[in-house]
């Protein structure tokens, strides 16, 4: 089956970083839906994946992130190899709930 592009919600509040987490993500074909805070991405948001990436490093930062309910976790910097395959992992997953991601 060919890879069709997917949107992708990114929220950041400063802007350079959103700069560059857009140009990533559409360099790797998929279309960039952005917000600037929580408040607007819950509006934006309906049944989308929600990544967190965070300058909040630690493992504990990580799990309470995750508890808040985010669907993953990405510390900055911005890895260029790692936030595109993030996304693609949990789009396989919405596209088929029972499939083994590694």
């Amino acid at each position: 089956m060919p890879w069709t592009p997917k949107k992708v919600l990114v929220v950041e509040d400063y802007g350079n970083n959103l700069l560059l987490t857009r140009d990533i993500l559409r360099h790797h074909g998929y279309e960039v839906i952005e917000a600037r805070n929580g408040h607007e991405a819950i509006r934006l948001a309906r049944d989308i994946k929600i990544i967190a990436v965070t300058s909040f490093a630690m493992k504990r930062d990580r799990e309470r992130i995750l508890e808040a309910g985010f669907d993953d976790y990405i510390a900055k910097p911005l890895n260029t190899r790692e936030l595109p395959l993030i996304v693609r992992k949990h789009l396989l997953e919405a596209r088929d709930p029972g499939r083994e991601t590694a």
